[in-house]
């Protein structure tokens, strides 16, 4: 019993110590190395969908550019607005500028007596009127203001002239005005003459030499 008993431990010895070298021997050995990675592995067609739909996303969350036509038309308003601005201040400042002291009575006492007269002699009565040398010099000045009041305003050519260039900035700023601010402005611009009498301050300010 003894004997069969000191094999059991002898065996039990043995068959621990080969598990303990095939463990070391397990441990001592080169690691293994992972597959190189191959381009089929990043090939896979659901994630390229799934990037390129996030670009997509990306593209409609961006407010789309102005068409070329858009910038054109929201810069000719710009220029029409600027010039109907000039052409109201040309009514202020010019005949301030132009016409002399005493000229607008005189003026009215002039048209006084042409409408005063008979039809057939007007123009006769307007003839000899401006003939004097200070009436005649009144005519002067007040056909000088007529005429810079008239050329005030820009053409339609003038205006196309600059709202090429205008429409152009706008493209490179990427900003046109929208409907609210065109219909601010042409309420502005329709409605300043109708209240500009109820600011008599702002006039004299315009017309003051």
């Amino acid at each position: 019993m003894m004997a069969t008993w000191i094999d059991d431990i002898n065996s039990e010895l043995a068959e621990a110590t080969r598990e303990a070298d095939q463990g070391q021997a397990s441990l001592g050995s080169e690691p293994a190395t992972a597959p190189a990675p191959k381009v089929e592995d990043f090939d896979d067609p659901s994630v390229m969908n799934d990037t390129h739909d996030l670009d997509d996303d990306d593209a409609e969350d961006e407010p789309a550019a102005p068409s070329k036509s858009v910038l054109k038309k929201s810069a000719t308003r710009i220029v029409k607005a600027f010039s109907s601005v000039v052409k109201l201040l040309a009514k202020k400042v010019y005949p301030a500028k132009i016409l002399e002291p005493g000229d607008g009575e005189l003026h009215a006492q002039i048209r006084a007596q042409v409408d005063a007269a008979p039809k057939s002699q007007k123009t006769d009565v307007f003839n000899s009127l401006i003939a004097q040398p200070e009436a005649a010099e009144m005519y002067e000045r007040f056909l000088a203001c007529q005429s810079a009041i008239e050329a005030a305003p820009l053409d339609q050519e003038e205006i196309e002239a600059i709202a090429e260039p205008l429409s152009d900035c706008l493209e490179k700023w990427k900003a046109a005005p929208g409907p609210e601010t065109a219909l601010i402005i042409a309420v502005l611009v329709v409605m300043l003459p109708r209240i500009e009498p109820l600011f008599p301050g702002l006039s004299k300010a315009f017309g003051a030499k």
